[in-house]
């Protein structure tokens, strides 16, 4: 299974499912942003994921400063 569940920050409840491979990843309020393994920079927010930018090569994790939620 490729995909990824992510609690809430503030929970231990499920938020959502994320089918895809996640690479990096970080809470910022209520809105989850990560990026995938097809060089990606999603993010997503009431259930629903959105595609922000897609990148020619991979994204490293310091994009997401030091902490990985």
């Amino acid at each position: 299974h490729l995909g990824h569940s992510f609690p809430t920050r503030r929970s231990s409840d499920l938020e959502a499912d994320i089918a895809e491979v996640v690479q990096t990843g970080k809470w910022i309020g209520d809105c989850f942003v990560y990026t995938n393994g097809a060089n990606r920079l999603n993010y997503l927010v009431g259930g629903q994921t959105h595609t922000i930018t897609h990148f020619d090569s991979y994204v490293p994790s310091t994009c997401f400063g030091s902490s990985r939620n």
